[in-house]
Order: C-alpha cells, then structure tokens, then sequence
C-alpha cells in the first residue's frame, strides 16, 4: 500500500466509484452493450483486465481505451473527479487491488451511481 495510513475502505470504493461514474457517463452504450451481458457487467469486464496493470494512470487509461472514451475531464465532473483521482492516488496499490478482486460490485455501484437505479436501463445516457 502507497503510504502509512490505514485506507477507509468504504471512503476509498466512493472516490473510486467516483471516478468510474465519469468515464461510465462516456460510454456510447448503444455501440458498446451487447444483447447477453448488461452495461455493468460489460463494464466489470474492462475493470478487471484494467486492474492488471502496474499503476492507476495506466488502469484509468485501459478501462477508457476499452470502452472507447477519451479520459475524463468535462467541465461538469472535472473537480469531482480530480478529487476523487488525488484521494486513489494516495492509496494507488489498494486501488488496483480493489479492481482485480471487486470489479463486478465496482461495476454495479458505478451503474448505480450513473443511472441512480440498478442497471435496468435499455435505452438513453445516463444523468449527469
């Protein structure tokens, strides 16, 4: 773990939700979404194999590269997410720990965060 301190872990699933809820909210779901799988599980998917790599700039880069985005940054969500970013950061290693073993509760409370209800959706883009 980066750091001496003790990591909250529901402080830490927040700021991480946080973040993937920016890049969640780029996906072009209509393209992306298949027929069999639901946009969460689609989406635990590239967590997972974004989790395998050796920081989380290159992790974030992987999960936007998979899902066809470019990295977060409009100006409705840019001081949220780069708060939530400064906070992963601190906690980089428990961050990617977090990927590889909680991708599918990631996926789902990023879901949730960005529709504001389970992944029941078919259609439309999530709320801001």
């Amino acid at each position: 773990m980066t750091g001496t301190a003790r990591v909250d872990d529901a402080e830490l699933k927040r700021h991480l939700v946080t973040m993937l809820t920016a890049t969640w909210r780029r996906v072009d779901w209509k393209v992306m979404k298949r027929k069999d799988r639901s946009r969460a599980d689609t989406f635990s998917t590239r967590l997972y194999d974004a989790s395998h790599e050796g920081s989380l700039d290159e992790a974030i880069n992987t999960i936007c590269e998979r899902l066809g985005v470019d990295t977060p940054g409009s100006p409705r969500d840019t001081d949220e997410y780069f708060k939530a970013y400064e906070y992963c950061m601190k906690h980089e290693d428990t961050v990617l720990d977090m990927l590889e073993t909680r991708y599918k509760l990631l996926a789902y409370m990023t879901s949730k965060r960005a529709y504001g209800n389970n992944d029941t959706g078919t259609t439309g883009e999530a709320e801001p």
